[in-house]
C-alpha cells in the first residue's frame, strides 16, 4: 500500500511540474485599454470643473470689486462731521523718493512755513449733535453759539510730524 502511494505522489509531481511557469501570452488582450490608464479619467473632469468654477467667482468677485470702488466705501464708517465736505478721488502717486519736497529733509524755515500753510485751518467747529454722535467731549466755545471746539484726527497726525521735522520745537 505504501507503494501506491508513491506512485501517485511521483505521478502528481510529474504533472504539476509540467505546467508552465507563465501563463500564455495569447491569454492576454493588449488593445487600446491597456495603453491609456482608465484612472487619469476620473481625477481629470472635476478638476478641470472646478478649475472653472474657480474661475469664475474670481472674475465674478473681481467685478463686483471694480464696481464698488467708485461708490463712496466709507459710507458706513463711524460718524464725521467733515464727510459731507469730503469727495473720495482716485489719485495715482508718484513713487520718486529724489523728489524734492519742503516736508521732507532737514528742518529748515522754509519747511516750516509750508507746514504751517498745510495747518492753517485745521480747527474746526462743531455743533452739539455732532459731538453726542462722536461720543466725545470738548470744549464749549466762548461766542454763545452753543459750539465746540474740534480738529481733525488727519491734521492731528499731521501736526504730530511737524512737531518732529520742525526747526523750533
Amino acid at each position: 500500500m505504501s507503494l501506491m502511494k508513491e506512485k501517485r505522489i511521483s505521478s502528481e509531481r510529474t504533472s504539476t511540474s509540467s505546467l508552465p511557469l507563465l501563463p500564455d501570452p495569447q491569454d492576454y488582450d493588449f488593445g487600446d485599454e491597456n495603453l491609456r490608464p482608465k484612472k487619469r479619467q476620473t481625477w481629470c473632469r472635476p478638476l478641470f470643473l472646478h478649475t472653472l468654477i474657480f474661475a469664475t467667482y474670481t472674475l465674478a468677485l473681481m467685478g463686483l470689486a471694480k464696481s464698488i470702488r467708485g461708490q463712496n466705501c466709507h459710507a458706513d464708517m463711524i460718524f464725521s462731521p467733515a464727510r459731507g465736505a469730503v469727495k473720495y478721488e482716485l489719485v495715482h502717486a508718484e513713487n520718486d523718493l529724489m523728489k524734492k519736497s519742503p516736508y521732507a529733509g532737514f528742518p529748515s524755515p522754509e519747511g516750516d512755513q509750508a507746514w504751517r500753510d498745510l495747518l492753517r485751518n485745521s480747527n474746526i467747529r462743531i455743533s452739539g449733535d455732532e459731538l453726542k454722535k462722536l461720543n466725545r467731549s470738548s470744549i464749549q466755545l466762548q461766542d454763545g453759539s452753543g459750539d465746540y471746539f474740534g480738529g481733525l484726527s488727519a491734521h492731528h497726525h499731521l501736526h504730530c510730524i511737524k512737531s518732529k521735522t520742525s526747526v523750533n520745537q
